[in-house]
């Protein structure tokens, strides 16, 4: 049992001491305050992640500084540990030496750093923990006071992104340090000093996948934490209350003189290092954008069905191009998270929805009207048909017809004359006066019959019929027709205008 007890303690102090603040101080501080040199030397950035606005990187910090009591320290712990006078040391100056006194004694390069002052060093924005595995160090001493210490660190920090110029967008991801709150006075300020975005790795490619990291750069604030707290609660929040006995964040016009402000002594000495990113943005352009503009291509391109079509084919695809929008607008919401705004894509996505959307009803008005136009057209077609027809039944009978000028010279030979006399050549007379007459009554009624037809129905007939267009029967539907056009087509031109702009900014 208490073997097992034991082996539990030794486990838990090894866990406790492995996964310890890496860039935790020590020591006593130099008398005064000291500026500390800051450098950033990027490793790899191994990950973002967009959804949860996060990202992993493997970077090394380097801080240099004055203290002329360090190396003297440095040489009496060493000689304490190596003589044995200290059987451990608690803080070796490299982190690969085990600080084991019956396995290090007897070499060379043994250094113990036991009381060199640390500045202690906390990161703001870090989720979690540093990973353990990546927390070497080295503290580099000389005879002059000169100090310097080393951390490779690997860790996830949560940062804000801003999408609005997806794919062509740029992110600054922030490793945000400041002091601990047991040395708040003791940094006077921090300097930044060497940086780069890429640090011993010789192979060339991508610097992350998805990005393309431009460069690092530092920036560093020296503000009171009292104005500090005052810029964050104003803005964001409110101050303390007046019945606060020991306010943090003491309003402006507080009456109570007794009431002593905490944060009026301390400053608040930090430093960032940004990450500058651009998005690769071709393989975007390529699943996104050429698809959607495709998709626009082929909705204009319906614009040239002939518009009688336009409510059975029109509409149809009209609709099939909308849910392939729809599908794409999946894609694309997959790839980023929801913000307060609308990214470049987006609004190009808004504007297929909406001409996709107003195209629909305005190609069944335009069906509409060439239908009527159509069936106005052939009922004209039909008018003219009748009218030709009976002209032509009138021209007939008037072709069959003896002229009236000549039934007055001619008469009219019954059959059989030729074999009578000369006796029956009166009666023969007068039964030929009784049939023309006869004749004369026809082709006069057939006459009055022709003149109407053509008095009723020659203006109709003489009437040029509407000629149809090769695409439109209704003038008003080829106005409607080619204004949606021309509108939707200077709107979208607009828009992927403005959408590619963005992409010539970043990369300029």
């Amino acid at each position: 049992m208490l073997t097992c007890l034991g082996v539990a303690l030794v486990a838990a102090t090894l866990v406790s001491s492995a996964i310890a603040d890496p860039l935790m101080g020590q020591g006593v501080a130099p008398k005064g305050e000291v500026e500390v040199h800051v450098s950033v030397f990027l490793e790899k950035l191994l990950d973002v992640d967009e959804t949860n606005q996060r990202f992993t990187a493997l970077f090394q910090l380097y801080f240099s500084w004055y203290d002329d009591r360090a190396f003297k320290k440095s040489q009496k712990s060493t000689a304490d540990f190596r003589n044995g006078v200290t059987s451990t040391c608690s803080k070796m100056c490299r982190s690969d030496v085990p600080a084991r006194s019956d396995y290090t004694r007897t070499i060379h390069e043994l250094s113990c750093c036991d009381d060199v002052w640390l500045p202690s060093i906390k990161a703001k924005n870090i989720v979690g923990s540093f990973n353990e595995r990546h927390q070497d160090y080295t503290i580099y001493l000389d005879l002059n006071g000169n100090v310097g210490w080393t951390v490779q660190l690997q860790g996830t920090f949560f940062t804000p992104f801003y999408f609005a110029k997806f794919p062509f967008d740029s992110q600054e991801l922030d490793l945000h340090f400041t002091q601990s709150s047991g040395q708040l006075t003791t940094v006077k300020k921090f300097v930044p000093s060497a940086i780069a975005h890429r640090w011993f790795q010789r192979a060339e490619g991508d610097s992350c996948p998805g990005w393309d990291v431009k460069e690092v750069k530092m920036e560093q604030f020296n503000v009171t934490l009292t104005d500090a707290v005052r810029e964050y609660t104003t803005k964001y929040g409110r101050m303390s209350a007046e019945t606060d006995v020991m306010p943090m964040a003491r309003p402006d016009n507080a009456s109570s003189e007794d009431k002593m402000d905490i944060l009026a002594s301390q400053r608040n000495q930090d430093f960032i290092a940004i990450i500058k990113v651009s998005r690769y943005s071709q393989s975007y352009v390529l699943t996104m954008v050429v698809p959607l503009l495709l998709l626009k291509l082929l909705l204009f391109a319906t614009f040239f069905i002939p518009a009688a079509d336009a409510v059975n084919i029109r509409t149809r695809m009209f609709v099939a191009i909308f849910f392939s929008i729809t599908a794409l607008n999946f894609t694309v919401s997959n790839k980023l998270p929801a913000s307060s705004y609308a990214t470049g894509i987006e609004e190009l996505l808004l504007t297929s929805y909406a001409i996709a959307a107003l195209a629909t009803p305005q190609a069944i008005v335009v069906g509409v009207l060439e239908v009527d136009a159509k069936n106005q057209q052939a009922d004209i077609e039909r008018k003219e048909a009748k009218a030709k027809q009976k002209l032509n039944l009138s021209s007939i009978m008037s072709a069959k017809r003896t002229p009236s000028s000549d039934v007055t010279q001619e008469r009219v030979i019954p059959i059989g004359e030729d074999n009578r006399g000369n006796d029956g050549g009166s009666q023969t007379n007068n039964n030929g006066g009784g049939g023309g007459g006869g004749v004369m009554k026809a082709s006069a009624f057939t006459d009055a019959l022709s003149r109407a037809l053509s008095a009723q129905y020659g203006a109709l007939v003489g009437k040029p019929v509407q000629q149809v267009n090769f695409k439109y029967a209704s003038k008003a539907g080829k106005i409607i027709d080619r204004s949606f056009y021309y509108t939707f087509f200077i709107v979208d031109l607009v828009c992927f205008s403005l959408f590619f702009s963005q992409g010539s900014i970043t990369a300029n």
